[in-house]
């Protein structure tokens, strides 16, 4: 099936795939190129990259983000917005090529962590427009933190992301 994709794409560079997790298939059911907002939806699980194009760019995962990392999420986010900032074809296709177990991932586990992560993250992508992810996160994923942090606690923790990383470059 991957293969078969690279064939019907021959301009694509990363290809971005469905994945069951449960009875629950994520990733669009429509085939195009990902844009900055797409991008933020893909799982490492649902990407795959043609070597060649990747090597040339010397493109490489940024270890300040993912598990075991500084900030513990965001990093195949930040490959595929590294990809696409560098002129790399970036397409999801509607095929379901694997499945995942029906239990939260880290990037659903809203933690004070997570949330400093996030604040990272959008910094790292977005620079002075991070604010916009800011609101999104604060407002429309409110459902997922309630639980484990207050807006208080969520705004502090992705400001201290946000402070953290600035402060490291420079």
């Amino acid at each position: 099936l991957l293969a078969q994709a690279y064939l019907d794409y021959p301009d694509a560079d990363v290809i971005t795939f469905c994945t069951k997790k449960g009875s629950q298939i994520l990733g669009s059911s429509k085939p195009g190129r990902h844009n900055l907002y797409s991008i933020m939806t893909v799982a490492s699980f649902q990407i795959s990259f043609r070597i060649a194009s990747i090597r040339k760019h010397q493109i490489k995962i940024d270890e300040q983000f993912g598990l075991g990392s500084t900030y513990t999420a965001g990093e195949e986010n930040i490959f595929l917005h590294d990809c696409q900032k560098l002129g790399l074809v970036v397409r999801h296709v509607p095929i379901v090529i694997n499945e995942h177990p029906d239990e939260p991932t880290t990037g659903e586990r809203w933690g004070e962590d997570l949330v400093k992560a996030k604040g990272a993250f959008s910094y790292r992508i977005l620079k002075a427009f991070h604010p916009i992810f800011f609101v999104y996160f604060l407002v429309f994923k409110h459902k997922n933190y309630r639980g484990q942090l207050n807006r208080r606690a969520f705004i502090k923790a992705y400001r201290c992301g946000v402070r953290e990383y600035k402060n490291q470059r420079k």
